[in-house]
This record gives structure tokens, sequence and C-alpha cells, in this order.
């Protein structure tokens, strides 16, 4: 179980800080806040009513015109990297960064500031099918951006079963589902609008 350390107030303050960012996601920005303020354990993988908080996001070259994508052994598709937090997590960028060292082997990386902030670039909300003796519950995503050397060495772990780059412009051609195409297409978004 994930101990609630500052996380609470951390997360609340970003949203806060996000919404200033993006006024047209008031709603969902409600939605996470509702969640943090009004759930026991909204950070915990086990709390399945509606569901928890996820850290996630891209990884793109420097140019952002090219994303890292990952083939989940479990889920049987490309997926962007991220992740549950636990207890030695500070904060949600803190938990992306540990789950790309992870799922990746990612150490060197540069988090997408907004205004000198890290903040998510985006906020999804997801159903996650009902799998093992888990019920079917939501995902919120706080999605982060990241910036590596495409260069960089991939360490892959037993939850991906290959990762690669992938050129934006032709994601939807290369088996990529629809949906990671769009967090992909609107993380990319915002961080070409936040880029220093």
């Amino acid at each position: 179980m994930v101990t609630q350390m500052n996380t609470h107030q951390h997360v609340i303050s970003d949203l806060q800080r996000y919404r200033i960012f993006h006024p047209d996601e008031a709603d969902i920005v409600d939605d996470f806040l509702t969640l943090v303020k009004n759930t026991e354990q909204p950070f915990s993988r086990y709390q399945y009513q509606p569901g928890h908080i996820i850290a996630a996001g891209c990884v793109f070259s420097p140019d952002l015109q090219s994303v890292l994508l990952m083939f989940h052994q479990k889920i049987g598709t490309w997926v962007h990297p991220g992740g549950h937090p636990t207890e030695e997590d500070a904060c949600l960028a803190d938990t992306f960064a540990r789950e790309l060292r992870e799922e990746l082997g990612l150490v060197e990386l540069q988090f997408v500031e907004t205004n000198g902030l890290i903040l998510p670039v985006n906020l999804g909300i997801h159903d996650f099918q009902a799998h093992g003796d888990q019920p079917t519950h939501q995902h919120f995503d706080c999605r982060y951006a990241v910036v590596i050397d495409p260069e960089t060495s991939i360490v892959r772990n037993d939850e991906s079963a290959d990762a690669r780059w992938f050129d934006i412009e032709t994601l939807s051609g290369e088996g990529v589902v629809g949906e990671v195409c769009d967090l992909v297409v609107a993380s990319q978004k915002t961080a070409l609008r936040f880029k220093s």
C-alpha cells in the first residue's frame, strides 16, 4: 500500500496548476480532484471504486517528432510506459521516472516543463478491464513527457517484450491502437507548446 506522504497535497497542487495552463480541461481536473480528495487510497492499485491514479507518459526525441513505445507482454499491444505509485515515490513525476528505469532502463532523461514546472502534459481516464482478481476499474492517468537521446540504450524488463521508436506522423499506420495514438499526439501538442 502506498503511504500518503506528501502525495495528496502535491497532486492537488499540480492539478490546480495544470488547470491554469489547460482551462479547457476543467472537467477532467475536477474528476481527478474528486478522486484524490474523496477516496481513501487514490494512489493504491487496490482501490477499484472508481479506480486509482497512474503516472504514465511519453518518451520523446529532442525534436518531439518521435516517441518511444513498449510492447506490453500482458496487454499484447504497443503502449506508453507508466505504472502505479509506490512508497518510495515523493510525487507522480518520481513514479514516472522510476517506471522508466524499471521498464526501459532509462536513467538520463529531461522532463518537459510547463513554464518551469514539472506538471503532467495530459490527463486521461480510461477503463481497465478485469484481469485475474482485479475487477474492471478506471485508471486516472497523469501523463508526463520526457526527452531522451534516441541513441540511448534501452534495457527492457519482463513487462516489455519490445521497445522501439515511432515517427509520430505515421504512428496510426504502425499497428498502434487509436487511444495510444491520440494520447501521444495530445502530449506532443502540449510539449511543443511549452518547449523552451
